[in-house]
């Protein structure tokens, strides 16, 4: 292939990033899929970029009605391939391509009328990717399948970079939690011990458990978060598409005064294909003699079928 037709390349790696893509088939990855196939149609010379708008890629009249799926996918749909923009490096290294797919919309905040995007072209990025061919023998490799889209309450934590102001402000609000949920457990048992009806008894203590255990919610994540590096998401930040996502606090391209790199929260979904029955492995905390690990569990035999999960290498292999 051309390596100066970057765009062709680009749009290659897009698709053969559909074609491997064994997640849930949303309406997004379907428009995608037809974008990356109408760039390979249409341009065999160099082009640099590929404009569309939210109106090109309807399958039906349905498509065209106002809050539903095309229109709800399309309109985000340049954020959905940037949460998949690991995936699409990893594909880049197995099929040696230098370049990635990016879409933006170029007329963001303009009223109303469609959406208009293209498609660019951006220079892949394999550092701590290991290629297919170099996974060691007996040992399986685990993809990021996306950078997942959290609840309300967990885009308060995806993305949050743990530097100056906002590292003190989680120290302080995890303190205070601490600190308010002492009081809480002190000054509800000296106020149950007043108690004398059995009903204002159980309301009070089913009222201390609640606040107990909401702020114990809130602090326990984030904690074990920043100690352990990445935890299964809880399910108050998970997204509900994926069915097991993680919570990994990473370090980012920037550094403290320290040298040391800043960390940032991120709810992502690593997956891998199970070797021996083909199945799709996810993400789960182990149990047992694998207690306070993160494994690899198959779909189709989670019992047997077992793997040990590095995050930091992307390789697993069977503990059984």
């Amino acid at each position: 292939m051309d390596q100066e037709n970057q765009l062709v390349i680009a749009a290659t790696c897009g698709k053969e990033f559909i074609n491997a893509y064994n997640g849930k088939r949303t309406k997004a990855i379907h428009i995608l899929d037809k974008i990356f196939i109408a760039i390979l149609n249409k341009y065999d010379p160099p082009h640099e970029s590929f404009s569309f708008d939210s109106n090109d890629f309807m399958d039906d009249e349905k498509d065209n009605e106002s809050g539903g799926a095309y229109r709800v996918a399309m309109g985000k749909i340049h954020k959905t391939l940037d949460s998949h923009e690991a995936f699409l490096n990893q594909v880049s290294v197995d099929l040696k391509l230098s370049f990635i797919p990016k879409i933006q919309c170029v007329n963001e905040g303009q009223g109303k009328g469609p959406k208009a995007f293209k498609v660019i072209a951006v220079t892949a990025n394999a550092m701590g990717i290991t290629s297919v061919d170099q996974v060691p023998n007996g040992y399986i490799r685990y993809t990021i399948e996306e950078e997942a889209e959290p609840t309300s309450l967990g885009k308060l934590i995806d993305g949050l970079t743990t530097t100056g102001y906002r590292l003190h402000l989680i120290v302080s609000f995890m303190l205070l939690s601490i600190i308010i949920g002492t009081i809480v457990v002190v000054g509800g048992y000296f106020i149950l011990s007043k108690v004398t009806s059995v009903l204002d008894f159980l309301k009070g203590g089913l009222g201390l458990i609640a606040i107990t255990y909401g702020l114990y919610s809130l602090i326990n994540p984030i904690y074990q978060c920043i100690t352990k590096r990445i935890i299964i998401c809880p399910s108050i930040l998970s997204p509900m598409s994926a069915p097991s996502a993680q919570l990994q606090y990473t370090t980012t391209h920037t550094k403290r005064q320290s040298g040391r790199k800043n960390r940032q929260f991120k709810v992502i979904v690593y997956t891998a294909t199970c070797p021996i029955c083909q199945s799709r492995i996810d993400i789960y905390n182990g149990t047992n003699q694998l207690s306070g690990r993160l494994v690899g569990l198959c779909d189709e035999n989670p019992r047997e079928h077992v793997f040990s999960f590095d995050y930091t290498t992307r390789l697993g292999k069977p503990v059984f």
